[in-house]
């Protein structure tokens, strides 16, 4: 298994939206037969580290898509 890690900045006003969109994307992920061994917040944002089976070029894919799919339906 390779291991990946993600780093979503903070970019809105309310910090709340930004830890939601960090618990759903770690849901997708998960959904993708990955483990998420550790989240975190740093100054810069915040942090998903996961194992997982897919090439790395898959799992961006996916979660671009994933993301674009979010943001439309918004």
């Amino acid at each position: 298994m390779e291991r990946y890690h993600i780093l979503i900045p903070f970019w809105g006003d309310d910090i709340s939206e930004d830890f939601n969109f960090r618990y759903e994307l770690c849901d997708y992920i998960e959904s993708m037969e990955a483990v998420v061994y550790e989240e975190g917040t740093g100054d810069n944002g915040m942090h998903l580290f996961f194992e997982t089976c897919i090439p790395a070029n898959e799992i961006k894919k996916k979660i671009k898509e994933w993301a674009y799919t979010k943001e439309r339906v918004m």
